[in-house]
C-alpha cells in the first residue's frame, strides 16, 4: 500500500454552495452554547443583522432553544439564508459532549436537520471510530447516506481518526461519496 500522499498543486480558489462562490479560504464565524456568554440564537441574530455572508450552527443548539427562541431561531435562520447567506449546520456533538448529554443521538439531530435551515450539514460523527481507514471511512459513509434521508441540505463527511490514518481515511471517503467538503476536526 503507497502511503504517500501528493499535494494539489492547483487547489480550487472557490467553493460553490448554494449557488454562491465562496473564496477559499473562508471563515464561518461558529455560533455555539459551549465557553459564551449570550444565547446562541442572540449570535445568530447578531449574524443576521450584521448580514454576515456566512456561518455555522450547531444543531444541538437549535434543539436546545425555548418555546420562545425557536421562532427567533427559525426567523433568523430563514431571513440569512433568503438574503444569500450560507448556512453550515454542525451535528452538535460537539455541544452534546461538552453539555454531558447522553441523549443527543442521531434521531434528535435528525429532527433539527430536517426541520432548520442550512445549506449544508455535517454528518452525526462518530468521534470513536475504528482504527483502520477501511473501517474509517465504511463508518463515515454509512453515516453521510443516514443522515441525508433526514437533511434540509447537503451532508457533508467528518472524518474523526488518528493523525495518521487521516490521508487514507479521507481519500477513501471522498472516493465513495465525492462530497463537497470533508471536515477534519484538530483533535492533537
Amino acid at each position: 500500500m503507497n502511503t504517500e500522499i501528493t499535494m494539489a498543486t492547483d487547489r480550487n480558489t472557490e467553493l460553490c454552495i448554494a449557488q454562491t462562490a465562496l473564496p477559499l479560504p473562508c471563515f464561518f464565524p461558529s455560533v455555539s452554547s459551549v465557553k459564551t456568554n449570550l444565547m446562541p440564537v442572540d449570535y445568530v441574530e447578531v449574524l443576521d443583522a450584521a448580514a454576515h455572508p456566512l456561518f455555522l450552527a450547531s444543531a444541538y443548539d437549535m434543539a436546545q432553544c425555548t418555546d420562545h427562541q425557536r421562532p427567533r431561531m427559525d426567523a433568523a435562520l430563514t431571513r440569512s439564508k433568503e438574503r444569500g447567506c450560507v448556512i453550515l449546520m454542525d451535528s452538535g456533538n460537539y455541544e452534546g459532549f461538552w453539555k454531558d448529554d447522553p441523549g443527543w443521538l442521531p434521531d434528535k439531530f435528525h429532527e433539527i436537520a430536517s426541520a432548520s435551515e442550512h445549506h449544508l450539514c455535517f454528518c452525526y460523527d462518530n468521534q470513536e471510530p475504528p482504527g483502520n481507514p477501511e473501517s474509517v471511512a465504511k463508518d463515515v459513509v454509512a453515516s453521510v447516506l443516514r443522515d441525508q434521508k433526514h437533511a434540509l441540505g447537503t451532508v457533508a463527511p467528518i472524518v474523526h481518526g488518528d493523525a495518521a490514518l487521516l490521508p487514507e481515511t479521507a481519500r477513501l471517503t471522498a472516493e465513495q461519496l465525492y462530497p463537497v467538503l470533508i471536515a477534519v476536526p484538530n483533535e492533537r
